[in-house]
């Protein structure tokens, strides 16, 4: 649940119109930033990671979350290119009707911040000598209540009733709870972060599982060396 998860007719404009304009800002700065060999050597690994990426956001975790492995992507491919990888992932979908289209700035907006949060505060929780596990653990901890955070701040900036946002993410992942036609901004906050806590929580596990296997058969898939 760290992305919006509305039609088109819920979303303002100006939001909608500064969502998109911020993104295609950063994905220019990165395009023009980035070396061509750096994006040419890793265009294979882009693609990968988006589409674990949607295979693991299909997979009913029994709440109204799912995984995205944001921070995985960003250690393998680097934050740049996790967040144009985060943004193909929004496109797609948007396409499929997981989100509207004019959401999909903002949404990539949400995501990435995960990917630039989890890349560098891992980064600095290693330099200040938190064994990998650890710090790993509390970055996605982190990066995804912050995540959670933003979307719920849009939701209030837009003044987006609450209830369709939490109903329509509860019924993508074949839940039946009913949380009233009036939910207040402060329960839903309260209730998003709950539940992104304890999905967090199964995401960290997982990412620790699967960097764990990456170190020992290909550490040189991971930056960082392999921590």
């Amino acid at each position: 649940m760290s992305h919006l998860h509305i039609t088109d007719d819920l979303l303002q404009w100006q939001l909608a119109l500064f969502g998109y304009l911020t993104t295609l800002f950063i994905i220019g700065y990165i395009l023009i930033t980035t070396k061509k060999e750096e994006l040419f050597n890793n265009i294979a690994k882009l693609g990968i990671m988006s589409a674990l990426m949607l295979i693991v956001m299909s997979i009913p975790l029994g709440i109204p979350f799912h995984l995205n492995l944001s921070i995985l992507t960003a250690l393998i491919i680097g934050p740049k290119l996790g967040f144009i990888s985060i943004f193909l992932v929004n496109i797609i979908l948007a396409t499929f009707g997981h989100g509207g289209i004019t959401v999909v700035g903002l949404n990539t907006l949400i995501m990435g911040s995960e990917v630039f949060i989890g890349y560098y505060l891992f980064s600095f929780l290693l330099t200040k000598g938190l064994k990998w596990q650890y710090a790993l653990f509390t970055t996605v901890l982190l990066a995804l209540i912050i995540s959670a955070s933003l979307m719920i701040t849009v939701v209030g900036i837009g003044g987006i009733e609450p209830a369709f946002v939490y109903h329509s993410c509860d019924h993508d992942h074949g839940e039946d709870v009913t949380t009233g036609e009036n939910l207040t901004y402060s329960r839903f906050a309260m209730l998003v972060l709950g539940i992104v806590l304890f999905g967090a929580t199964i995401e960290g596990l997982v990412i620790l599982i699967i960097v764990n296997y990456f170190r020992k058969i290909r550490p040189d898939y991971l930056l960082k060396g392999g921590f």
